[in-house]
Order: structure tokens, then C-alpha cells, then sequence
């Protein structure tokens, strides 16, 4: 089925509407193209395409745009079909992964200031999600992106919801990659906080300091460690960091025992 992906999609149209650009990423089960309307000089948006493998995560990433159409950090759902046993889903472009911008910078990682801007950002757009009755499972840097907007204001976008599930879901999450929260790999649930450490997580790699050292310990146990006092690692003015983070595990912990 993938092979289809595999053909030169550079100004392929779709349903008469579309004109799809250069390849600008590519996953297990599609890729991602540069797109325009027919009638548009510039490539300002995007459009994913995917196996029919993925329909439940095409459905969920489609239902959430729809949720959050017109909110600045999300992108700006333009259509949703399915075309030659693919999933195609058109949306506004928003902007370079912070992950990219980190890796252009000098010293690999973000002033104070900064951190605290994306952390702020961060926060804002997954509270957004979560107030639309999701969780997005898949914080990472990839899945933030940076731009301006019209007024020049620094915003951020969050993307990739694939892998997101509604807040009340009872499904277990087998997830255990880098980004992914301690309580999460501990217990194989999924609460709001989880999106907010695993923001967290990134902040802290971005502001300098790898906050799991994996080069004597499991990751889990890594984590463990860091989660049991994060203040001994994010000191003066990392501290910040530390508080948030044992706020938002307290925060687990009272959702915890309620749910119990």
C-alpha cells in the first residue's frame, strides 16, 4: 500500500483543489508534502498523507482538528478525505519544530528567558487540548512548532495528534520513549499532567541539562531518580523547572487517589 507513497507526488492535484509540493517529512505509514490551493503562489500549508493502516489515528487527528478549529495553536483544518485507499488531510503550516531550531543554535539549548516562554506556551496549548476532552500522548519536539504571528508576537503550534486519545479513555499506553512521562511507563495510564512532564521534560533538555542519566541506569530508573528529587539537578535559576514539576506530580497523585 505504501508504494503508492513511493511515486512522485511534486504537483500531483487532489480532488481539483490541491496542488502538493516537495516531501518535507515521512513516517512508517505516510508522508507529509508541502501543499497549495489551486488558485495560491505560496506553499502555506501542508497535507498528510497516510495507509489506510492509520484510520483510527486519521479519525482522531481529523475530530480534533475539527474541535479546534480557529485556535491559534493548533493547525487550521482545510479538508479531510480519502483518495485511492490513502487518508489525505489538508491544514495550515505552523511554523519550524523547536527541535530543528534547537539544533541551529550555538550551543544547543535555549536561554532562560526562552525556556520559560515555550514552557508558558507549552502549557497554554495543551491545556487548550485538554479542555477540548483529549490528551495528545506524543509530546515532543517535533510536535512543537514556533512562529510569529501577525503582530510579530512569538507563538506555538501544536501538532501530530495521531496518537492522541480522549481524557476518559481506560485504554493502557504502552509508551515508553524519552519524552514519555514517568508515571506513565510506571502505571500504563494516562492522565492531563502526563502531557505537561513530558513538556517539561523537554524544557529542561532544552535549558542545558539532560535530566535522566541512562549511562548507569535503565530509563525508567532514570526517571524514577529525577522525579524523587528534581530540585538536586535544576538548582538557582533552574529551580523554577523543579517546582513545576513537583506540582504537576502532586497534581497526578490527587487524580490518582480520586480515580481509585
Amino acid at each position: 500500500m505504501l508504494s503508492r507513497l513511493q511515486l512522485n507526488w511534486n504537483n500531483k492535484m487532489l480532488r481539483d483543489k490541491w496542488v502538493v509540493g516537495r516531501n518535507i517529512g515521512s513516517g512508517l505509514y505516510g508522508k507529509v508534502f508541502e501543499a497549495k490551493a489551486i488558485d495560491e503562489k505560496m506553499y502555506d500549508k501542508i497535507v498528510k498523507v497516510q495507509t489506510l493502516q492509520t484510520n483510527e489515528k486519521y479519525e482522531t487527528e481529523v475530530e480534533i482538528l475539527k474541535k479546534c478549529f480557529g485556535k491559534s495553536c493548533f493547525p487550521q483544518l482545510c479538508d479531510s478525505f480519502r483518495l485511492d485507499n490513502l487518508n489525505c488531510i489538508v491544514m495550515s503550516r505552523e511554523g519550524e519544530s523547536i527541535e530543528d531550531v534547537v539544533r541551529r543554535s550555538n550551543n544547543l539549548k535555549f536561554s532562560k528567558e526562552n525556556c520559560l516562554r515555550i514552557a508558558h506556551l507549552s502549557m497554554n496549548a495543551l491545556h487548550e487540548l485538554h479542555r477540548f476532552g483529549f490528551v495528545h500522548r506524543d509530546v515532543h519536539g517535533g510536535n512543537l512548532l514556533l512562529k510569529r504571528n501577525h503582530r510579530g508576537d512569538l507563538s506555538l503550534g501544536l501538532i501530530d495528534f495521531g496518537n492522541a486519545s480522549r481524557i476518559d479513555s481506560k485504554k493502557r499506553c504502552y509508551m515508553n520513549h524519552w519524552n514519555t512521562s514517568y508515571r506513565v511507563m510506571k502505571t500504563l495510564s494516562y492522565l492531563t499532567t502526563d502531557d505537561h512532564i513530558s513538556a517539561m521534560y523537554l524544557v529542561v533538555k532544552w535549558s542545558g541539562t539532560n535530566p535522566f542519566n541512562t549511562s548507569q541506569h535503565s530509563l525508567l530508573a532514570a526517571k524514577e531518580n529525577f522525579h524523587r528529587n528534581p530540585s538536586t539537578l535544576l538548582k538557582n535559576e533552574k529551580k523554577w523547572m523543579a517546582d513545576v514539576i513537583n506540582s504537576l506530580d502532586a497534581e497526578a497523585n490527587r487524580k490518582s487517589r480520586n480515580m481509585a
